[in-house]
Formats: structure tokens, C-alpha cells, sequence
């Protein structure tokens, strides 16, 4: 498997997690963050929209859709501004921009490995 393969497999699986907790326990992942409980269904559709793109991710890997890979990378690291943004704006509480770290940090990694 090459490094950007990993990096690949290693997001999929981060974010079929994140599907898991938005679908079936989405008040005690949120509330871990500072969140407020919700009652909306909003969360759980973001669990499934967060699932499908964990399919697409697994799907590539196995196809090993390097051009996919790179495709990721840009539009990942444009999570960590976006939240940031979201946090000045008063929209969200600081700990959203941990998720926006996680998504650059992969996506960083990413990218070195298909440099590599």
C-alpha cells in the first residue's frame, strides 16, 4: 500500500466513524464538543452525507483513484479555514476547529504521499 494509499484508508475510516456517531449517537458525540443537544434531524442526515463520502473514499482506494486522492487534498484543506471563519463569525464553538485540523493534517498527508 503506498503512503497515500494509508492516508486514504485512514480518512475513510475517521470519517465512516464520524457517520457512525452523527447516525446513531449524535447527541452524545456532539455534546462531547460543547455542542447542544438537538432534537433536529439535520444531524443524523449529516451522518449519512458523511457516510457516503466514507464510501467514495473506500471505493477509491480500492480502486486506487490516485486523481480522486488528489482531489481530496484540495478540498480538504479548505475545512480548516471554513471552520475557523465559522468560530470568528461566532457560529460555532472553538473545538470545530480540531476537525479543521484533522482534515489539513490528512490531507497534508496525502499529498506527501502521492509526491512521494
Amino acid at each position: 500500500m503506498t503512503k497515500s494509499s494509508l492516508s486514504i484508508l485512514v480518512f475513510a475510516i475517521y470519517l465512516a466513524s464520524l457517520s457512525v456517531a452523527f447516525v446513531f449517537f449524535p447527541n452524545r458525540f456532539i455534546m462531547l464538543f460543547g455542542f447542544e443537544e438537538t432534537t433536529e434531524i439535520w444531524i443524523n442526515i449529516l451522518g449519512f452525507i458523511v457516510g457516503v463520502l466514507a464510501f467514495y473514499f473506500f471505493m477509491a482506494l480500492l480502486d486506487d483513484t490516485t486523481h480522486f486522492y488528489r482531489w481530496t487534498v484540495y478540498a480538504r484543506l479548505s475545512t480548516l479555514p471554513v471552520f475557523i471563519a465559522f468560530v470568528l463569525l461566532g457560529m460555532a464553538p472553538p473545538v470545530l476547529i480540531l476537525f479543521g485540523i484533522i482534515d489539513a493534517v490528512c490531507a497534508l498527508w496525502t499529498a506527501l504521499g502521492i509526491k512521494a
